[in-house]
């Protein structure tokens, strides 16, 4: 018995020692309720949804949380041991939320969409060092995760119809609001395209099935523009119909590569022919505009 007394005293001189000697001391972390709690009375409402995960893989847990200030608006809150803000009051409660995304092995971060109402949107990603929350500036519009460091967005661009302005008149406008879907990675704290370049019908036609897929893009009655590949196995195909004199028509046909043979990607499962079952609407280009969030 007096052994077993020696030995655990010795032990906890050890730690006692160690804790002297490095000045560390074990900080217990803020639980789920704490957090809720510290929000809600920074805030002064009610929590309606609350995300507690530990973000940056330092043993303390962190919190990000919904408040409704309006029937249609929340307000999006942050709260960690060391810090409690307001992030924006400017989130839809109707809308899109991608909550905590793992990126990589010891990061994650968390993604919802803003809003100014109407069409207007934008999305917000955030990532946690040392407690502390930092915004990802560009994100870009309808932040998506699909796996891993990458993510798909959707920015707005004005190209489904190229149109004559008047009767008669040389001028020519881009109309029709569409949201193309892009891919981005995200390296380190910072969005970028994922690397694409273009491709010729040869090129498209080389796989197992893709001269099929171009003869039912052009018996459709569509004339085969510029195509990219992007490196996470994609290939989107533009297209253009011609409507009348006045009035041009743009789309797209996109596909996943899986091994040797094209993947159509369906976006609507009523069209009629190929290039309605695929389109996003209007031109693709080699890059995606990433835009700031407001």
């Amino acid at each position: 018995m007096k052994k077993q007394m020696i030995v655990m005293l010795c032990f906890l001189c050890m730690i006692m020692s160690v804790t002297a000697i490095t000045g560390k001391q074990t900080v217990s972390a803020a639980s789920r309720t704490q957090l809720k709690q510290k929000i809600e009375d920074e805030a002064d409402g009610k929590v309606s949804k609350m995300y507690y995960d530990d973000f940056d893989y330092d043993g303390q847990k962190e919190a990000f949380a919904l408040i409704e200030i309006s029937e249609d608006m929340s307000a999006l809150w942050y709260a960690s041991d060391s810090q409690i803000k307001n992030l924006s009051d400017s989130i839809l409660t109707s809308g899109s939320i991608q909550g905590i995304c793992k990126v990589t092995s010891n990061k994650k971060v968390f993604v919802i969409e803003g809003s100014a109402g109407g069409w207007g949107g934008w999305s917000y990603c955030y990532y946690i060092k040392n407690g502390r929350v930092i915004q990802i500036k560009k994100a870009g519009e309808g932040l998506t995760h699909i796996k891993g460091n990458l993510f798909a967005i959707y920015p707005s661009d004005f190209d489904s119809m190229h149109s004559r302005r008047s009767v008669g008149s040389n001028i020519w406008d881009w109309t029709g609001h569409t949201w193309k879907k892009y891919y981005v990675k995200l390296i380190g704290n910072t969005f970028i395209n994922v690397k694409s370049h273009q491709i010729s019908q040869k090129n498209v036609a080389s796989y197992t099935n893709g001269k099929k897929y171009l003869a039912q893009i052009k018996k459709a009655g569509y004339r085969i523009g510029k195509i990219y590949y992007r490196e996470n196995k994609v290939i989107n195909v533009n297209v253009s119909k011609k409507v009348d004199a006045d009035n041009t028509a743009y789309e797209n046909v996109n596909f996943d590569i899986k091994g040797k043979k094209l993947k159509l990607q369906i976006n609507n499962k009523k069209g009629k022919n190929i290039v309605e079952k695929s389109s996003f609407n209007g031109v693709y280009k080699r890059k995606a505009y990433i835009r700031k969030a407001s």
